[in-house]
């Protein structure tokens, strides 16, 4: 049964986070599954009250109608420490 997802990955460095998204962009493709993404979603800047600088969270959109074995393989990919992945089932 084919099921929609939603990742969401953000991080405060760009080149890990492209980096990921090109590892999921390949098992996406080898698997032949639909997808769109990554989409870039806004830069979201936050402030911290013990810095002056504020952070700035870059965020990426990926929207997958996957089967079991392609999220599987998502799943089993090592990521960075300073990349957050959320998935979402729909």
């Amino acid at each position: 049964m084919v099921q929609q997802a939603r990742i969401s990955l953000s991080s405060t460095n760009v080149k890990p986070l492209q980096a990921i998204c090109e590892q999921f962009k390949n098992i996406l493709q080898k698997t032949g599954a639909r997808f769109n993404g990554p989409i870039s979603l806004p830069l979201k800047k936050v402030k911290i009250a013990a810095k002056k600088t504020p952070l700035k969270l870059h965020r990426r959109l990926i929207v997958v109608d996957a089967n079991e074995h392609t999220m599987k393989q998502l799943l089993c990919v090592t990521k960075p420490d300073d990349v957050f992945i959320e998935i979402e089932l729909m």
